[in-house]
């Protein structure tokens, strides 16, 4: 079994940030509707001989913006809502399927496009201590194929501040997949993580901190 985790010290911060805003701010809440059932089963997936598709399910989710701006610009905030909700998951997606569920994007083991996903102050960090921690790294070259994939963020806040524009956003994920091996034996992969994003200069999104912890277990091989 191999088994991968980093906390970073900047976590508590963020966390503590997004709570006493939370607090001090009287939130809104805005839940997804989803039940955790439901994206569960709608998202495991089973092929043969080719890569699953990948498909992150956003279970619930919520903005964090003071009482008087949510009074004021509802509409705006719920477009807001939804636009940055898009953008989140689909960074999020991106980034696990290179770091960790398509062998096509894992670039031969270089995982070089890794960094992209993540805020250009700890890119280095990225690239050198924590780089066998954020993808597969050497593990990926007895990987085959994804065979079965459930992918979820199970909860996404968003902060707003007093215009209505988003400044911080903290997602839990949890991901278990399956793979085939060169050896044709399955390997099961287990991940939990902690992401703190924040805007980029792009009207995007990267990830500026995280805490992430992932297993990988082969039959007959334990790493």
């Amino acid at each position: 079994m191999q088994t991968r985790d980093h906390v970073p010290a900047a976590v508590e911060r963020a966390f503590i940030f997004l709570l006493i805003t939370s607090i001090l701010l009287g939130p809104i809440s805005c839940t997804s509707g989803k039940s955790k059932q439901d994206a569960s089963r709608k998202q495991k997936t089973t092929v043969s001989d080719s890569n699953a598709p990948v498909n992150f399910v956003l279970v619930e989710n919520r903005i964090v913006v003071d009482d008087k701006v949510a009074q004021s610009r509802a509409p705006e905030i719920e477009t807001t809502k939804q636009t940055e909700n898009k953008k989140i998951v689909q960074l999020i997606q991106d980034y696990y399927e290179s770091a960790f569920l398509n062998p096509d994007f894992w670039d031969d083991g270089k995982f070089s496009k890794v960094e992209s996903f993540f805020a250009p102050g700890i890119r280095d960090r990225v690239r050198k201590e924590d780089f066998e921690s954020l993808c597969l790294s050497e593990a990926s070259n007895d990987i085959d194929y994804l065979k079965e994939v459930d992918a979820k963020i199970t909860e996404l806040s968003i902060s707003l501040d007093k215009n209505a524009k988003p400044r911080l956003s903290v997602a839990t994920v949890e991901v278990s997949a399956k793979f085939i091996q060169k050896d044709r034996k399955p390997a099961d992969y287990e991940s939990s993580a902690l992401l703190f994003l924040e805007p980029d200069d792009n009207n995007g999104w990267r990830i500026f901190d995280y805490n992430l912890k992932y297993k990988l277990e082969s039959e007959g091989n334990a790493r």
